[in-house]
């Protein structure tokens, strides 16, 4: 690779403020406010819906994504959340720890306050 030389009669990319403006709109949005962000919050009660494929129980029928059961079998388990990884979330019931992969979970419900 050619080593580039400037000389006073030619002028620097860095000398001239022109990229400034662009970097600086790219650190503004990448800071966005997230707020709108959903996050789960330890130590609250939670419901944890089921995929019902991973149940065993997807068909043709419409099924509720809330319904707490189908044909007599659970599709869906609450208690509290302990925390929360990148592949599971762990949820406290009745002083069980529950690990929960989180490709079989279809929705979350947790009170916002």
């Amino acid at each position: 690779m050619p080593l580039r030389v400037y000389s006073k009669t030619m002028s620097s990319p860095f000398k001239k403020p022109h990229w400034v403006p662009a970097l600086l709109a790219v650190a503004l949005l990448s800071a966005c406010d997230r707020s709108d962000t959903p996050s789960l919050q330890a130590g609250k009660p939670c419901t944890i819906q089921f995929r019902r494929d991973a149940l065993g129980a997807s068909a043709s029928l419409p099924i509720s994504p809330m319904t707490g059961s189908i044909n007599g079998a659970d599709t869906s388990i609450a208690g509290t959340l302990k925390r929360s990884t990148a592949e599971w979330l762990v949820i406290d019931k009745s002083g069980d720890e529950i690990w929960i992969p989180k490709s079989v979970i279809l929705l979350i419900q947790q009170r916002s306050q």
